[in-house]
């Protein structure tokens, strides 16, 4: 139902106007394309800020390893959706 229905609504909306989503499915972050992901974890009691498109990477992290890693199902969904991202995550 995500997939044929709310996906096609969000991406009708986008047109428009900007939207922010919190989410925890990989449907919305992939199929969306969205323009910036902003991941954020708590680790050594400090937050962190993970930042970028989905192709996005530098010498700390990788977007799409992010989602591959922490949303359930990403690496599934990202799989799915290989050929656009041209990238072949190592896990």
């Amino acid at each position: 139902a995500i997939k044929e229905n709310v996906l096609k609504d969000f991406k009708r909306m986008a047109q428009n106007r900007q939207i922010i989503m919190v989410t925890h499915n990989p449907q919305f972050i992939v199929n969306l394309d969205v323009d910036n992901v902003i991941y954020l974890s708590k680790r050594n009691g400090t937050f962190c800020v993970q930042s970028g498109a989905l192709e996005y990477e530098n010498d700390e992290y990788s977007i799409l390893k992010i989602v591959a890693e922490n949303i359930e199902g990403g690496l599934t969904t990202i799989m799915g959706r290989m050929k656009r991202y041209e990238k072949n995550i190592q896990l």
